[in-house]
C-alpha cells in the first residue's frame, strides 16, 4: 500500500490530465487525442509493451501486454471513451472538493484506468515474470463496443480469468449484471401535402404514437426494462410524416426476455394496411454467476482482506463490456473506481480510495 499512497498526487494529477482532454464516444479525433494519451502514459512502465489496434471510425483500441512471454495470461478492459459532448469542460470544470475529484468521465472510468496504471507500474517491478497481463483500453463502450467486441472475445478466449475496470458501485463489485440491447424501429408510411390532399398520406408519426403505447404497457413483464429513450420523425409542418424511428432501452436477466420482447414488436399490427416497420438491434447479454466466478470473488475477498479492506458484490443492470468476456473466463466487474454521479453533472471518484482500489488490483494480479 505504500507505494500507492506515497503516488496519490500523481495519481491524482494524471488523472485530472485525462480528464481534461475530452472524448466522446463519436468523436473520432477527441478519441485520438485521447488514446495517444494513454499509449505515452501506459509505455513508461517497464517490461510493457503498447500497441494501438486502429479503426477509421471508432476509437482505437490500446492493447498494453505486462510481460508478453508468460503463459498465464489474465485480462483487464477498460474504456477511454466517455458520454459527455466537447465542450462539457466549460460547464463542468475539473476541480477537487474535499474528498472529491469532479469531472466528465472522472468515475466512468477514466478513474479506473489511472488505478490500472498505476498498479501495472507496481506489478512491472515485483510479480513473477510467468504471469502474462493484458489490458485493453478500447473506445466505443460506450456505444456497445461495435469495433472492439471482438478483440475483448479473442483476449478472453486466451485468459485465465478477466477483471473489468468499470467504476464500483459504492466500492462493491459487480458479480452479475442484466443483459442490456438498443432497439431500432422504424414505421415507415406515405407522404402528402398536409393541407391539400391528406388523405393520399400516412402519418407514420400516428403510426408510431399506438406502437408507444403498446410497450409502454408491455414494461415490466418479468425482470424486463424497456424504455423508448429517443424518437425522430417528419421533415416539415406541412407535410404528412412518411417515416418515424424510435430507440428502445432493454434491459433483461435471461435472453428468452429479450427474444420474447422482439417477438412481441414483430407481432405488432399497424392500422394502416399501406405501412411497415422493420426492427434491428444491438445486443449485450447478461454477465451471469457462474461456479468459476463465485471462487474468483471468493479469492478476491481474501486478497483484499490482507489489505484490510472489506470487499462486497452487487448485481446492478448497467452494461459492460464483462457481458463478452464472461462468456469465456470467469469475469469480475467493478474493479475500477470509487465514486459516483456516472453520466451526469455530478460525476466525482472519491480521492482516497485511488490508492486502496489500485494497491487491491495489483494484488489481486499477483497472487490469483
Amino acid at each position: 500500500m505504500k507505494f500507492f499512497t506515497e503516488n496519490r498526487e500523481e495519481m491524482l494529477a494524471t488523472l485530472e490530465a485525462m480528464v481534461s482532454v475530452e472524448s466522446p464516444s463519436t468523436d473520432k479525433h477527441q478519441l485520438d487525442l485521447m488514446v495517444n494519451l494513454l499509449k505515452e502514459k501506459f509505455s513508461g512502465i517497464s517490461n510493457l509493451g503498447c500497441d494501438v489496434i486502429p479503426h477509421d471510425v471508432y476509437g482505437n483500441v490500446l492493447r498494453c501486454v505486462l510481460n508478453p512471454d508468460g503463459d498465464d495470461q489474465v485480462l483487464l478492459v477498460g474504456h477511454y471513451d466517455t458520454v459527455f459532448p466537447v465542450g462539457t469542460l466549460s460547464r463542468m470544470p475539473i476541480r477537487r472538493e474535499d474528498d472529491r475529484l469532479y469531472g466528465p468521465g472522472a468515475f466512468d472510468m477514466k478513474g479506473g484506468i489511472v488505478q490500472a496504471l498505476f498498479a501495472l507500474r507496481y506489478c512491472s517491478k515485483n510479480m513473477n515474470a510467468s504471469r502474462k497481463i493484458v489490458f485493453l483500453i478500447t473506445g466505443d463502450e460506450e456505444i456497445e463496443s461495435t469495433f472492439s467486441r471482438s478483440i475483448i472475445i479473442e483476449e478472453a478466449k486466451r485468459s485465465r480469468y478477466a477483471l473489468v475496470l468499470e467504476p464500483s458501485l459504492a466500492g462493491k463489485l459487480k458479480t452479475e449484471r442484466k443483459g442490456v440491447a438498443t432497439v431500432y424501429l422504424r414505421v415507415t408510411g406515405r407522404s402528402a401535402h398536409a393541407g391539400l390532399d391528406p388523405e393520399k398520406g400516412i402519418n407514420a408519426i400516428y403510426e408510431m404514437s399506438r406502437i408507444i403505447e403498446k410497450i409502454r404497457r408491455y414494461s415490466g413483464k418479468n425482470s424486463l426494462m424497456v424504455n423508448v429513450d429517443k424518437i425522430r420523425g417528419g421533415t416539415r409542418s406541412n407535410v404528412i410524416p412518411d417515416s418515424c424511428e424510435i430507440e428502445i432501452d432493454i434491459r433483461f436477466s435471461e435472453d428468452s426476455e429479450f427474444e420474447s420482447f422482439i417477438n412481441y414488436l414483430e407481432s405488432l399490427e399497424l392500422e394502416n394496411n399501406g405501412a411497415s416497420k422493420s426492427i434491428s438491434f444491438n445486443k449485450r447479454g447478461p454477465l451471469k454467476k457462474s461456479r468459476e466466478s463465485v471462487e474468483l470473488f471468493s479469492n478476491i475477498r481474501d486478497v483484499a482482506r490482507g489489505l484490510d479492506m472489506e470487499i462486497q458484490e452487487a448485481s446492478v443492470s448497467g452494461g459492460s463490456d464483462a457481458s463478452y468476456t464472461s462468456k469465456f473466463c470467469p469475469t469480475i466487474d467493478g474493479l475500477g473506481a470509487v465514486g459516483g454521479g456516472a453520466h451526469s453533472s455530478d460525476e466525482h471518484v472519491l480521492i482516497h480510495t485511488l490508492p486502496e482500489r489500485a494497491a487491491l488490483l495489483a494484488a489481486i494480479l499477483m497472487n490469483i
